[in-house]
């Protein structure tokens, strides 16, 4: 058996050596990849965004029900209806929400989210947290039990979405810039549409239109022909100013991107005769296919609000992506966004009570700061409360129960 024995010590001095030489090459194989040290969007949002101290309102909603915290002007913590809150939980969920430095790598994960409990369908929990009018969403999850897995040992996960519009291409997401006002469509054809901010000077603001067809409705070079159409020379121009770029890409995939500038002839629908003009307008197109799909984005508005608005049309396009990034925490988060709303409510005996009158006993001292009374047991007799809208008496009729032992529980 010496030569068996010497084959599987050479077999492990190779793997040994492999994995000492191409080590970081091959564990990406199988486990999920991490985004690249200081590349972390969602650490940089986390960071930037979520501040304890200027936190206005928590909107927490899971499989529980829906929690909504808002602070007032003294800093404490209220709800809708004035419901007395619990001043302690309500911030140490907002400490915990806001204090989201993680310890590990983001996980860049692709398509699915399933693995981590983050998937839609497996409702996971949706925290929105609002500060200085800007509202930023956190999903919250963990993955399924494992058999015999401590709790402690489950990790947390979180997806942060960032401010604006999320939109999806079979697959695809990509976030709009937060000033971007989506509003709906106008008309069939059209999957969503948006409006961008005007600058300083012009009348109107742009407008981006995103249609959805089949393949094959019309070929490349007829859209970028009826796209100029649209237009007609500037005033000194002998022709519309359009430029060309074929190699663009939303996210991996090809795309034609045009560049059009010149007096734009406004329609009061699309298959018009005559159009208004309108001079120093600007349009800038994109045409691609994906799957049995061909898509066209249309940008257009005034000269200097497209130009304002062109950088991010431009990075929202190229970030079109199936990945999403993911941060893990350790399990106690989920602990603290999991506790039910009512665990946030401070409960009173009688909250809308002019007067409660104890009868019997000895009289006993309100508790500083809350004006609360013990009640001491057995010697008390009855509870008056008078309200706004009449009294009640409770009366005792029997001594409180003395405690017994469980026969099935010995030390009870």
């Amino acid at each position: 058996m010496r030569w068996l024995t010497t084959i599987l010590l050479l077999v492990f001095a190779v793997g040994a050596g492999m994995w000492l030489w191409k080590g970081d090459a091959i564990a990406p194989l199988w486990k999920p990849p991490t985004a690249p040290v200081g590349t972390s969007e969602s650490a940089k949002a986390l960071k930037e965004s979520v501040r304890l101290d200027r936190v206005q309102k928590i909107e927490l909603t899971s499989t529980a029900g829906t929690l909504v915290l808002q602070k007032a002007a003294d800093g404490t913590w209220t709800q809708p209806g004035n419901w007395p809150v619990r001043q302690l939980e309500a911030t140490q969920l907002a400490t915990a929400l806001s204090n989201l430095q993680p310890r590990f790598q983001p996980i860049v994960a692709e398509g699915d989210l399933k693995a981590y409990g983050l998937d839609a369908t497996q409702k996971p929990t949706i925290a929105k947290i609002e500060v200085d009018g800007e509202t930023t969403t956190l999903i919250i999850a963990q993955p399924s039990e494992t058999a015999g897995e401590p709790p402690f040992a489950r990790p947390t996960y979180v997806v942060i979405k960032k401010k604006g519009t999320e939109v999806e291409l079979d697959g695809l997401k990509s976030t709009t810039p937060a000033d971007w006002k989506e509003e709906a469509a106008s008309n069939a054809m059209q999957m969503t549409q948006f409006k961008l901010p005007k600058v300083e000077g012009d009348k109107d603001e742009a407008e981006l239109a995103l249609f959805k067809f089949p393949v094959g409705s019309g070929t490349v070079e007829a859209n970028l022909k009826r796209q100029v159409a649209k237009f007609q020379p500037a005033d000194g121009k002998d022709k519309v100013e359009e430029t060309i770029d074929k190699k663009f890409k939303v996210g991996e995939i090809a795309a034609t991107y045009q560049d059009v500038k010149g007096t734009f002839l406004k329609k009061p629908f699309p298959m018009a005769e005559k159009g208004t003009p309108i001079p120093g307008y600007r349009q800038l197109y994109v045409i691609f296919e994906k799957k049995e799909y061909k898509y066209d984005f249309t940008l257009i508005g005034p000269e200097k609000t497209v130009e304002k608005h062109k950088k991010g049309f431009d990075e929202w396009l190229k970030n079109f992506s199936s990945q999403t990034e993911i941060v893990r925490f350790d399990s106690d988060l989920m602990q603290i966004v999991s506790r039910p709303p009512d665990s946030y409510r401070r409960r009173q005996l009688f909250p809308e009570a002019d007067r409660v009158k104890i009868i019997g006993g000895e009289p006993a001292t309100p508790a500083t700061g809350g004006g609360r009374v013990a009640i001491l047991g057995d010697a008390f007799r009855s509870v008056k409360v008078t309200g706004p809208d009449g009294a009640f008496q409770i009366q005792r009729t029997a001594k409180t129960p003395e405690p017994k032992s469980e026969s099935d529980q010995p030390g009870a």
